[in-house]
């Protein structure tokens, strides 16, 4: 993702871990995803410590099936 601030971004936490910051405010974090509803908190701090979060909701569907005909 981006966080982006006019101060500058400190750092980044996806569901409480740091995430790994690159140039620009661009950020990167893994998260596991099951099946269903998943609950993801992105909590961005700037050089000044202000903190602000945003919160997603990811729908992961099963993984498709697949039956070979012969």
């Amino acid at each position: 993702g981006i966080a982006w601030n006019e101060a500058g971004i400190f750092e980044v936490f996806v569901n409480g871990r740091e995430a790994a910051m690159g140039a620009n405010g661009e950020f990167l974090a893994e998260v596991k995803l099951a099946v269903g509803e998943n609950k993801v908190v992105v909590r961005a701090v700037d050089k000044q410590e202000n903190a602000t979060e945003r919160h997603f909701t990811i729908v992961r569907e099963p993984d498709a099936s697949f039956i070979r005909k012969e």
